[in-house]
């Protein structure tokens, strides 16, 4: 699968908001066996033997590698930065982009047309994203009041051997982020084994929240 489409922002121009965090991506190199080394002492070193044991590990790894394709682990995680002096939320949400289409194609039913990161025009993909995430994914007043997130966008990367969805709100916030609650039940209707978290900063302090399937939206409380 190749990364779903970036979709065009709605209003001004502006830069993606994980556009400072792409250090996210996790690129890593892994060195089989090293060449061989000179030593001054010793002369030329050759490159380190296999043993039995790392032989058997080896084995192992590639016996147990189809379950762990099989088996993907199932994450969804925001981050919220609350900035006090615009007084505003801003929000990047990851989903894997695979859990994220087979929700948005059970939405659909029976007999929709098929849904695909990129043929599926990027309105319609849109809509259907903001359809299906937002009864999902709320911010609540100290009084129960549902804060209204305004949609800014969504594009995809890959990372760890998974393709990602990341999708991007922002909302006004005068009040600041005190009795404010969050839920996060994505995919939790869909995804037996999914796990959420978010986390949420305000200058140097911050807090991250976990949630599981059937659980209650949780209050924010920062930390230092």
């Amino acid at each position: 699968m190749t990364a779903p489409r970036a979709a065009s922002q709605p209003g001004r121009a502006r830069t993606p908001l994980r556009a400072a965090n792409a250090h996210r991506v996790r690129k890593t190199r892994i060195p089989f066996l090293a060449p061989a080394t000179a030593n001054p002492r010793r002369g030329t070193e050759s490159a380190p033997y296999l043993t039995l044991r790392t032989l058997a590990t080896l084995l192992v790894a590639l016996l147990l590698a189809p379950f762990a394709a099989a088996h993907p682990n199932h994450t969804s995680h925001a981050d919220v930065d609350y900035h006090a002096d615009a007084q505003r939320l801003e929000i990047s949400l990851r989903v894997i982009a695979e859990d994220l289409l087979a929700a948005l194609q059970a939405e659909a039913g029976a007999g929709a047309a098929e849904l695909s990161w990129e043929k599926t025009p990027a309105d319609e993909l849109d809509r259907r994203v903001r359809n299906y995430v937002l009864p999902r994914f709320r911010f609540l007043t100290r009084d129960g009041r549902e804060i209204a997130l305004g949609w800014v966008g969504r594009d995809g990367d890959r990372a760890d051997g998974e393709q990602r969805v990341w999708l991007y709100f922002e909302a006004p916030l005068p009040d600041g982020l005190e009795g404010v609650r969050v839920e996060h039940s994505v995919l939790h209707d869909r995804v037996p084994r999914q796990r959420n978290t978010v986390r949420v900063r305000q200058g140097d302090r911050s807090t991250t929240l976990a949630f599981a399937p059937g659980q209650s939206p949780r209050p924010i409380v920062l930390a230092r």
